[in-house]
Parts: structure tokens; C-alpha cells; sequence
């Protein structure tokens, strides 16, 4: 369980990492930190609906091994510590004060591609500036704003993310 792990009792850390959980509780038929994978591992082979791409997410996690469960976890918690310095509402949209989804899942997608590809950990700091570019692009705006489930819109954000986040 996230809460368990030493340094997320980091107040920033900590506080994203409530932030996330509705998220993680919405999509608890994945294992560990595997719902959290699944922008970063599928992103690419998203496909309308949904419900259907996290479906067979979901169904795949089931065959992973105890080790690629705690990998995948590992790869989450070592995302939310490369959060640490970032300021507390870094994925608050600024316009209904609310958790940014889609920005997360964007920037959890493009940081953690190269440590996914490589199973290794995410390593680093997140430049918050970065994100706020990110959050003000129009590209990634139009994308996240309707039809959000489209493919052209999930590839979109994930695409704009790479590019002005990039990889840790």
C-alpha cells in the first residue's frame, strides 16, 4: 500500500499521492500500481472505448507476476517522489480547482516511458515549469477539454507530453 513507503510521508508526496487515489480506487481491479501503467504501457495502442482499453488492461495485469506487480508499483511510487518538489496544486486545474487527470496521466505517461521501456525507476525531478507549459498548451488544452476518450485526443495529450515534458 502506497502509504506504507517511507518517503511518501514527504508532505508534497504525500498530498498528491491522496490527490491520485480516487483515480487508483476507480480502477481497482488492477493490481498494485498497474493502473497507473496504463497510460505509460497501452497509451500508444489506445483505442475507443474507454472501458473496453482498461478492460483489457485490467485482464492482462491479471497474468503478471508478483515481481511485475511490484515493479509496477515501484515505478508509480518512484514517479510521485520525482513529484516532490513540485508545488502542491502542480496538477490542480487552475479553472474548477480540481485534480487534472488528464495532465497527470499525461505527464506520468511521458516521464515514466523511457523507465518503463527500460524496467528501471524513475529518477529525477519534474520541472514544474514544464508542466505549466504543458497545461497551457492549446494542443494539449483542445485535447483534454471534450471527447476526451477519443484516440485522437488521448494520442494527442500523450504526444504533446512527450514533447514538452519528455522522460525522466
Amino acid at each position: 500500500m502506497l502509504p506504507s513507503v517511507p518517503y511518501l510521508r514527504h508532505t508534497r508526496v504525500s498530498s498528491l499521492a491522496a490527490r491520485a487515489r480516487p483515480y487508483r480506487l476507480q480502477c481497482r481491479s488492477y493490481p498494485y500500481g498497474g493502473e497507473y501503467s496504463a497510460p505509460s504501457e497501452k497509451g500508444d495502442s489506445y483505442a475507443p472505448s474507454l472501458t473496453r482499453f482498461l478492460n483489457q488492461f485490467s485482464r492482462k495485469c491479471k497474468g503478471n507476476t508478483e515481481e511485475q506487480n511490484e515493479y509496477l508499483e515501484s515505478l508509480f511510487v518512484s514517479f510521485l517522489n520525482a513529484c516532490r518538489d513540485l508545488d502542491d496544486e502542480a496538477f490542480i486545474n487552475r479553472r474548477n480547482r480540481r485534480f487534472n487527470l488528464a495532465l497527470f496521466e499525461a505527464v506520468f505517461a511521458a516521464v515514466s516511458d523511457n523507465s518503463f521501456k527500460n524496467r528501471k525507476l524513475i529518477e529525477g525531478t519534474l520541472d514544474e515549469a514544464k508542466i505549466r507549459m504543458l497545461d497551457n498548451d492549446q494542443a494539449f488544452l483542445e485535447a483534454s477539454l471534450k471527447a476526451t476518450t477519443q484516440t485522437a485526443n488521448v494520442r494527442t495529450r500523450l504526444q504533446r507530453a512527450r514533447e514538452i515534458v519528455g522522460s525522466l
